[in-house]
């Protein structure tokens, strides 16, 4: 991985990625930052179902019950966009898509339970 040599801006990668005396920098062409590759989810504390990684599973039949989202977690009523979702393209602009996505279905939802609790079109 490459490392940059500046305090707080990018400003000398070098090929190796270690800043050393002997290596010329590399004027970069672009820099990116990865900060979703490892997701915080402990505090979730087995509420919704999570890989291996940590990263919460969305879009998958739980209890025999089919999610009404991609983004559903195993609970119903829960989602999850962005970088914490299992096989998500750890993007800021796929994070941002997602999350204004996925509030059609949780309209509906919240539409399905008015319904259930016989306050139809109140949500």
């Amino acid at each position: 991985m490459p490392s940059y040599d500046g305090d707080l801006f990018a400003k000398a990668p070098t090929r190796s990625g270690l800043i050393c005396v002997d290596e010329p920098a590399v004027p970069p062409m672009s820099a990116r930052s990865m900060i979703g590759a490892v997701p915080d989810t402990n505090w979730l504390n087995g509420c919704v179902a999570v890989d291996a990684k940590g990263f919460v599973k969305t879009g998958q039949v739980a209890d025999g019950r089919t999610p009404i989202s991609p983004y559903e977690t195993s609970v119903p009523g829960i989602f999850a966009v962005g970088d914490v979702r299992a096989n998500s393209v750890k993007r800021v602009a796929s994070s941002v898509g997602e999350g204004s996505v996925v509030m059609h279905a949780i309209h509906g939802w919240l539409a399905g339970i008015a319904t259930l609790d016989g306050a139809a079109g109140n949500a």
